[in-house]
């Protein structure tokens, strides 16, 4: 079963080592890093090797991976959130948005505690999104599955079987951009499409470029603009 959370989960990534990338994007030994591992990739041009004791967070950049990246939320008010991420309220969803912020600072604090005593392998961190609640947050991020009858699909033939490498990621290899906010709108279709054309022109041109989803929504057949709350997507 899926569980929606409005706070930021961080997950330690693969540890690199310290030297710019060369322009393959790969930490070589010509790097002054270990021949193989793969470069954190910081925004769409910028990447870089993690030092032996740092991992990498996508789009964030080479952190040190242990307990000395975690942080101590001990005396943070409503106030310093507020302050923190920018945040100002009506008068009438004030005591209820400080009422989900303290419910889960009290989740991620708990989560924390478990992780420090080494009962999690990965710890929790506040965002913009820790004045939602998980209703809410599952309306404004999820989608909701329309089930079609007779759905036509496209047969592909198989592909020649090769071996799987141990692991892939296409972020280490320059050819995703950094990820976007769609905010409230129903509109990850046109985000989803427009990552897929960033990625497929980076692959066959060696180009990353950074492209517009209200292209999409601005300009496709949209009778829902966006969504309304939730957007309907028909499966077969």
């Amino acid at each position: 079963m899926a569980m929606w959370s409005p706070v930021l989960l961080l997950v330690v990534g693969v540890a690199a080592h310290s030297g710019t990338c060369p322009a393959s994007k790969k930490c070589g030994a010509d790097a002054g890093s270990e021949k193989g591992l793969p470069c954190c990739q910081i925004s769409s041009t910028s990447f870089e090797c993690c030092s032996s004791s740092e991992a990498c967070i996508p789009n964030v950049g080479c952190r040190c991976a242990g307990e000395e990246n975690l942080r101590d939320y001990e005396g943070y008010s409503f106030e310093d959130y507020k302050q923190e991420f920018s945040k100002s309220y009506a008068d009438h969803e004030l005591e209820s948005r400080k009422s989900i912020f303290e419910a889960n600072l009290r989740k991620v604090q708990a989560h924390n505690a478990e992780y420090r005593q080494g009962h999690r392998t990965w710890y929790m961190a506040m965002n913009e999104l820790a004045d939602l609640s998980s209703e809410e947050f599952g309306v404004r991020r999820s989608t909701k599955v329309a089930h079609a009858v007779n759905r036509p699909f496209l047969q592909l033939d198989a592909e020649v079987h090769k071996p799987n490498p141990a692991a892939f990621d296409w972020r280490s290899t320059g050819v995703v951009t950094p990820v976007k906010d769609q905010g409230g709108c129903g509109s990850c279709w046109a985000f989803s499409a427009t990552e897929t054309v960033e990625s497929h022109y980076a692959i066959a041109s060696g180009k990353l470029l950074t492209l517009a989803p209200q292209t999409y929504v601005d300009c496709v057949e949209n009778p829902d603009d966006c969504g309304v709350r939730m957007l309907v997507l028909n499966v077969g």
